[in-house]
């Protein structure tokens, strides 16, 4: 296996603003693959955070999401836990116990304890670095610049430094996805969620509609 990464060390691009949300709680819940690959990721972090725990020392649990009205919050709870989210109403004293700093608290909000949030930049180098313990090659400040094809398989990448041979290739590269796929003809809706990298104010993520 190849890592190639454009800086010196792992998730110092977008990951690194990122607040390493994983979730059960958003998303479409209709889409029974879609929700599938949320549930194995949540329990593949949960069983990798017992291999390193020093990776998730920061690990915060739950999180809480509501929409323009508690009308439309309870409308989704309903929708999440049918499609079997662990998800439940959290109403505003529960609300201001879980999140003392939190102005304006909501009076209702959908809360997931399964969900998590971890230290991405840290994550990601630890998971670098324990691949190159076990034998792949890191190349640090390398950018690939397109996927090679021959016909509809994939053979390698161009990088700045040459060419790499591959029969897989997996795109991690955050924002720089669609440019790298769109001369394939792939077109996928991206959403890149970021914060600033600041120590976190809050005990967990927070997702509310965005008021002026």
């Amino acid at each position: 296996m190849t890592l190639v990464e454009a800086e010196a060390e792992a998730g110092r691009g977008v990951t690194g603003r990122a607040f390493g949300w994983i979730n059960l709680i958003h998303g479409d819940h209709s889409n029974r693959r879609a929700h599938d690959l949320q549930r194995r990721a949540v329990a593949a972090h949960e069983a990798l955070g017992a291999r390193l725990p020093a990776a998730y020392a920061g690990m915060r649990r739950g999180s809480l999401l509501w929409l323009g009205s508690p009308a439309e919050t309870a409308a989704l709870i309903d929708r999440k836990a049918a499609a079997g989210a662990d998800v439940r109403p959290a109403e505003l004293a529960e609300i201001e116990r879980l999140e003392p700093r939190l102005r304006d608290a909501p009076a209702l909000a959908a809360f997931s304890p399964s969900d998590m949030a971890v230290d991405a930049a840290g994550l990601s180098q630890a998971l670098a670095d324990g691949a190159e313990a076990l034998g792949a090659v890191f190349r640090r400040g390398d950018t690939v610049r397109s996927i090679r094809l021959a016909g509809d398989k994939v053979t390698g990448v161009e990088t700045e430094a040459g060419r790499l041979e591959a029969n897989c290739v997996v795109i991690a590269a955050g924002p720089g996805t669609a440019s790298l796929l769109e001369p394939l003809g792939i077109d996928i809706a991206l959403e890149i969620f970021t914060g600033e990298a600041a120590p976190p104010r809050m005990r967990r993520p927070l997702y509310f509609p965005y008021r002026r």
